[in-house]
């Protein structure tokens, strides 16, 4: 092992950046963040409403997962032990990547693809295959097919984010 591996790892993990929240532009609708203005301002005001009259902050919640995770497997009729939650997408695609992939493990995906996605991969120092998309936006499903073989894990988003395409 090296002698500088700490100021090594230290420099590359300086190196990756980070997410940099986009500049709010005034007079615009702001839809980067999977906004949701179908959603009514009174709705989500009763939801909060309804949510601190049956809950106590104080309190530590317990078993609220596991009801979520057997109502969801009831619903769709799989084991709840094949049913995972997360605190949203970026929790989730971490748990995925710090849990099944490593240095060995190639990623197949788009590019461009889920910024947090790829900077992920690049803190787990996880090799991305990427296929880029072509003038028109569209992504060869034939060189994707082809790179299937090389990889371990596939990860499309759908709709893209950055570009809003659907697959």
């Amino acid at each position: 092992m090296k002698k500088n591996w700490f100021e090594d790892k230290v420099k590359k993990l300086n190196s990756i950046g980070g997410y940099q929240k986009p500049e709010l532009i005034q007079d615009s609708v702001k839809l980067d963040s999977n906004e949701n203005y179908v959603i009514p301002k009174q709705f989500q005001n009763d939801i909060i409403t309804s949510a601190k009259k049956n809950s106590d902050i104080r309190e530590y919640p317990l078993g609220g997962i596991e009801k979520l995770i057997n109502s969801i497997s009831k619903f769709i009729k799989i084991p709840s032990s094949m049913i995972g939650v997360g605190n949203g997408s970026d929790q989730i695609l971490d748990l995925i990547l710090s849990n099944f992939a490593s240095k060995q493990t190639k990623v197949l995906t788009s590019k461009p693809t889920f910024g947090f996605f790829e900077e992920r991969c690049k803190l787990y120092d996880i090799p991305l295959i990427t296929i880029p998309f072509s003038d028109d936006m569209k992504l060869n499903i034939k060189d994707f097919l082809k790179q299937t073989k090389n990889a371990d894990i596939l990860y499309l988003d759908s709709p893209n984010n950055p570009t809003g395409f659907q697959f």
